[in-house]
């Protein structure tokens, strides 16, 4: 049982310790000096009645009705301050009860309450199809959730300055949500090469809020590469925009259409190099294939093309589900 549902039935398990306290309490507790009066002039009158002196109003009150010579005992002032007795303990026993009673069954119902409200748990997030986030491609927002299926709105929010990215509206018992480049690009402050973003992800219903723990999303870097008739360039982008300075190695894998004999271009490059290849049309575009090979991390490397529909066709689209991502840029 975790600490909220234990509050919740913390005003049922009162309440029933009420009860039972005020029960003990009643039977353990001194006689009112009124029934001990009456009683010890009944004890004067017949002691072999009155054995115990130990007898609550209610008893006493049930033995007067009961035997009219004991009633003759006693003056008709003491009976009626005995019914007085009577009545402020049903009165003060009542309240008890309703108390208790209202207590128990509020603690019941808030802890059924809880025990059925939508619970949102180990909400993680990365890039889609697996691994750490990286600005570049679609995000993939996973959770776990039990209780009432509720509708939920989830968002991304920059941890640092507070901004949101563009909102879903979710089941929580849909338990996954897909936010595009172009749903979040908007609230990545930083945009510099091998720096981060600190994001959590949101969910929202219409009375609890779910946020996750804090994920860095990477910026990434896009390998473009351009063909034309005329020449070949690699370039390191970030935002489509030339990372100036960047020195990286990388290779371009070309295959010859009517051989399959393989061309590659590259090494050590500073930003962006051109490359001239003598019959650019005898290039089978579509399976050309770019290597990173360092020296940062080559998960936060993506490769993109932008091939002139004059050389052929473009290497082929992947299915990414969002119109936006890096594999369907423009070719």
């Amino acid at each position: 049982m975790d600490v909220n549902a234990f509050l919740a039935g913390l005003p049922a398990l009162l309440g029933f310790t009420g009860f039972v306290v005020y029960q003990v309490l009643q039977r353990a507790g001194n006689s009112n000096p009124i029934v001990t009066d009456i009683v010890g002039k009944l004890r004067k009158e017949a002691p072999e009645r009155f054995p115990d002196q130990r007898l609550r109003a209610s008893q006493v009150e049930r033995l007067l009705s009961k035997d009219s010579s004991l009633r003759r005992a006693i003056t008709d002032q003491d009976f009626v301050l005995l019914k007085k007795v009577l009545n402020q303990q049903f009165w003060t026993a009542l309240f008890v009860y309703v108390i208790c009673a209202g207590l128990f069954v509020f603690g019941v119902i808030s802890y059924l309450r809880e025990l059925n409200q939508t619970k949102v748990s180990e909400i993680t997030i990365e890039s889609q199809g697996g691994g750490a986030p990286v600005d570049l491609d679609p995000l993939v927002v996973r959770w776990k959730s039990d209780g009432e299926i509720q509708m939920l709105t989830a968002y991304l929010e920059n941890i640092q300055t507070g901004w949101r990215s563009t909102a879903y509206q979710v089941h929580s018992a849909d338990r996954s949500v897909t936010f595009c480049s172009a749903d979040y690009a908007s609230i990545l402050a930083v945009r510099s090469l091998g720096g981060s973003n600190r994001v959590r992800v949101v969910l929202e219903s219409k009375s609890q809020t779910f946020p996750s723990k804090e994920f860095n999303v990477m910026v990434g870097v896009v390998l473009l590469l351009v063909a034309t008739p005329e020449k070949t360039t690699l370039a390191a982008t970030i935002d489509n925009t030339l990372v100036q300075g960047y020195q990286y190695e990388a290779k371009v894998l070309l295959h010859k259409k009517s051989s399959g004999d393989l061309v590659s271009l590259g090494g050590q490059i500073t930003a962006k190099q051109d490359f001239h290849l003598a019959n650019p049309a005898s290039i089978d575009w579509a399976a050309t294939k770019i290597a990173y090979l360092g020296p940062d991390n080559q998960k936060t490397i993506r490769p993109s093309f932008m091939i002139d529909h004059s050389l052929g066709l473009a290497p082929p689209r992947a299915q990414s589900g969002c119109p936006d991502s890096l594999a369907d840029a423009g070719q």
